[in-house]
């Protein structure tokens, strides 16, 4: 009777052991390595959509799960997690579109990595077993074990979320955006406690259209609310002290409105690119500087303050602000960055603060509203096409400070008809004032010494021009398809550049100096009006710089220095004078 109970008790405690290893995966379908505290999952190649890992394998405890070891399973739902693991390493989860939820048990001491749980989008909760002396959580928010770090909220998350009075860090960069991408969070408080929002830290939260920052932050990091195009308004609090970190709330699509408060320092950069619904921003005293791209593409932008502490405007600052009518710099800005201003088709005055000393590169290109524009002394240099593209501007003033005019500053100035140059330009660029179509006269002040490629080409109106002594070289196409009549070359010029005076229609007679070494091809094609030329010296140049002249070349080599006409200008046939 004893031998028998006896074999019923070992039968039973046989069938409690099946019984427990049954509710467990079999151990072949995990591929291991062994570590100094047990064994490391390193991948997994079973099929099941509800996973639970034996705590030993091998005989040894399961005490590692390895990077990527579940990454990209889409079926799995549900995984249980043992009591013998310690360490989960990076990406373990990631891309686990199925899984809902997690629990963690008391002895993993260490998560690595911010995407162990990145692209888990039906995630609801990450659950902290109690006794875990690492991590803590709060409605299925991952913590630090006394919830003053908010480390990991997971992607599926509903609805609002208020953040407890204990956290005083959200955690951001290198892959651990506590929010990002919580695709469908609606709303979220943070509390004063917290001092800080790191890099990215709610990214890609698309449908998170309101959002309390606590008076106790003093920093925002980059990225922070980058593609949260749910957002409508922000109001960033006096107690940030430091800048407003880059790409921060980059293409917030539906961004209406924004206040910076009075202690922010800097705007960085790209930090409200695109945000495309933005129509005002008050920006606060203390910011000294506006960074590169940090307005660019707001294109419903049309009211902004820029406060008297700024001292630069970086470049693309305001590109593509489509309607932004007036803007105020203050005399505190020193410098403008190239393109700041660029295509603000709104756009109709602008005054340069007597600080700046360059106009940059195509920094008022493209506003083809803009009518009034006010340089000061203090500007020594207008970059290139600073003003192309300018379609209304009527006229303007450059001041004697100005020493050099980039290539193609006025550029399809269509409607320009009155420019002074001033007497210190030295140099006047290549396309500078190309299809200037109702520019009429214009004087070349004493100082300049070459006339780019270019620079008069297509303004058609252009009747008059004086080219000082100081000129010793006219670029290619310099005069091209301009109404010229008549042009007195000075002594000074020695080369003149292809297609210089081509098309020059009404073009009746021109001198070409003794001083002229070097003509390109084609300097008078097409000037049918052409009928008096007059050669002071003898110049070294292949006939191709006077095709469409018919004999003429041909004669001056024959008959040399003087004067040659033609009756009129379909004649062929040139007589020296």
């Amino acid at each position: 009777m004893k031998s028998k109970k006896m074999v019923l008790w070992l039968v039973l405690i046989a069938v409690m052991v099946v019984s427990a290893y049954a509710q467990y995966d079999d151990e072949n379908d995990f591929k291991v390595e062994r570590v100094m505290s047990g064994i490391k999952i390193i991948r997994y190649t079973g099929s099941k959509t509800d996973i639970r890992i034996p705590p030993n394998i091998q005989n040894r405890p399961v005490s590692v799960i390895g990077s990527s070891v579940f990454s990209g399973n889409t079926k799995l739902t549900n995984i249980t997690i043992p009591d013998s693991v310690t360490i989960i390493d990076s990406g373990a989860f990631r891309g686990c579109t199925s899984l809902t939820s997690i629990t963690i048990p008391n002895s993993v001491i260490n998560i690595y990595g911010g995407d162990t749980f990145n692209g888990c989008i039906n995630l609801i909760a990450i659950n902290i077993d109690s006794g875990n002396t690492k991590y803590s959580s709060d409605q299925g928010v991952m913590y630090n074990k006394d919830k003053t770090e908010l480390i990991k909220c997971p992607e599926g998350k509903t609805g609002t979320y208020t953040i407890p009075n204990s956290v005083t860090s959200i955690r951001a960069g290198d892959g651990y955006e506590a929010f990002k991408n919580c695709t469908r969070l609606t709303s979220v408080t943070i509390p004063d406690s917290v001092t800080s929002i790191g890099e990215g830290a709610f990214a890609g939260c698309t449908n998170l259209s309101s959002i309390t920052i606590g008076k106790g932050v003093t920093s925002i990091g980059g990225f922070v609310f980058q593609n949260c195009t749910s957002l409508v308004s922000i109001t960033i609090p006096d107690s940030v002290t430091t800048s407003i970190g880059q790409f921060a709330f980059r293409s917030c699509t539906r961004l209406t409105n924004v206040t910076i408060g009075n202690s922010v320092t800097s705007i960085g950069i790209s930090a409200f690119s695109e945000c495309t619904s933005l129509t005002s921003v008050t920006i606060g005293n203390s910011v000294t500087s506006i960074g590169d791209w940090a307005f660019n593409f707001c294109k419903s932008l049309n009211n902004i303050t820029i406060p008297n502490n700024v001292t630069s405007i970086g470049d693309y600052a305001f590109q593509n602000c489509n309607k932004l009518t007036d803007i105020n710099i203050p005399n505190t800005v020193t410098s403008i960055g190239k393109e700041a201003f660029k295509w603000c088709n709104s756009l109709k005055s602008i005054t340069i603060p007597n600080n700046v000393t360059s106009i940059g590169q195509a920094t008022f290109s493209g506003c083809k509203n803009l009518t009034s524009v006010t340089i000061p002394d203090s500007v020594t240099s207008i970059g290139d096409v600073a003003f192309a593209g300018c379609t209304s501007l009527t006229s303007i003033t450059i001041p004697n400070s100005i020493t050099s005019l980039g290539h193609g500053a006025f550029n399809g100035c269509t409607n320009l008809d009155s420019i002074t140059i001033p007497n210190n330009v030295t140099s006047i660029g290549d396309l500078t004032f190309f299809n200037c179509a109702k520019l009429t006269s214009i004087t070349i002040p004493n100082n300049v010494t070459s006339i780019g490629q270019g620079a008069f080409k297509g303004c058609k109106n252009l009747t008059s021009i004086t080219i000082p002594n100081s000129v010793t070289s006219i670029g290619d196409s310099a005069f091209s398809n301009t109404s010229l009549t008549n042009i007195s070359l000075p002594n000074s010029i020695t080369s003149i550049g292809k297609e210089a005076f081509s098309d020059c229609k009404n073009l009746v007679n021109i001198t070409i100096p003794n001083s002229v070494t070097s003509m390109g091809i084609n300097v008078f094609n097409g000037c049918k009006g052409l009928t008096s030329v007059t050669f002071e010296g003898k110049i070294s140049v292949n006939n191709k710089a006077f095709n469409g002249l018919g004999n003429l070349y041909d004669r001056y080599l024959a008959e040399g220095i003087g004067t040659y006409t033609r009756p009129n200008g379909s004649s062929t046939k040139w007589t020296k004078q």
